[in-house]
């Protein structure tokens, strides 16, 4: 599916920022909250590929492209949000 420019550089920006505050949660929780993490960051991860390719499947042609960044986007500023606020719950 091609993806234009713009959203495919917000994705990368929001995929950076998710990965960074990721990271540092990552390294301050125990071994056991980490592995929690890490499982529960995987089925995110398969959810928002899902929903991404169901938003898409609602729309045709370059829409198409455009609708599954979008909501790529979406919910990959919304997670790293959610990572952030958990850090600084930890802190």
């Amino acid at each position: 599916m091609y993806i234009p420019s713009r959203p495919r550089r917000k994705q990368k920006l929001w995929e950076g920022e998710l990965n960074s505050i990721y990271n540092a949660l990552m390294e301050m929780l125990s071994q056991e909250d980490a592995a929690k993490l890490a499982s529960e960051q995987q089925e995110w991860l398969k959810n928002r590929d899902a929903r991404a390719a169901e938003s898409s499947g609602r729309n045709s042609g370059s829409m198409e492209g455009i609708s599954y960044a979008a909501t790529l986007v979406s919910l990959t500023r919304d997670r790293a949000y959610e990572l952030a606020g958990r850090y600084e719950e930890a802190n």
